[in-house]
């Protein structure tokens, strides 16, 4: 008798563990996928919060310092960043999301720090480009 009930205990616990082997989803591999966060990696938060915060409050102020940084950014693509620099140019876009992440997560003080890498990295393209564009017209003085 107590063979029978061993037996069923073993037959149940098998069954159980395939149970639960089969609902974790073996062999699915990682999830999500690496930088696989969705779309808050990809674009950036509302740019309402500039309209809804009120006017010197310390988000406002980092919004609209963004979207200065932002601008700064676009002439330089415009001026030919994503072209001569396209990995800074890359880097520079996914921080610009990354502080407006921050800055919507009331995480201010990494917004600030990440602001002046954001500052830093623009100049460093600004004087790449530059530095592309000097070389460019001597190259076409002396042709």
């Amino acid at each position: 008798m107590t063979y029978v009930l061993s037996r069923r205990a073993f037959v149940r616990s098998l069954l159980v563990g395939a149970a639960a082997l089969s609902s974790t989803g073996c062999g699915i591999g990682q999830w999500p996928p690496m930088r696989g966060g969705g779309m808050a990696e990809m674009a950036p938060a509302s740019r309402s919060h500039l309209v809804v915060a009120p006017q010197g409050s310390g988000k406002s102020a980092l919004f609209a310092q963004v979207a200065a940084a932002e601008g700064v950014l676009d002439a330089l693509i415009a001026r030919g960043a994503m072209t001569y620099t396209p990995g800074d140019a890359t880097l520079a876009r996914k921080l610009c999301t990354r502080i407006r992440r921050e800055i919507a997560g009331d995480l201010l003080s990494e917004a600030e720090t990440d602001m002046i890498e954001l500052a830093d990295r623009l100049s460093v393209i600004d004087r790449r480009l530059s530095e592309i564009e000097i070389r460019l017209s001597e190259f076409s003085s002396t042709t």
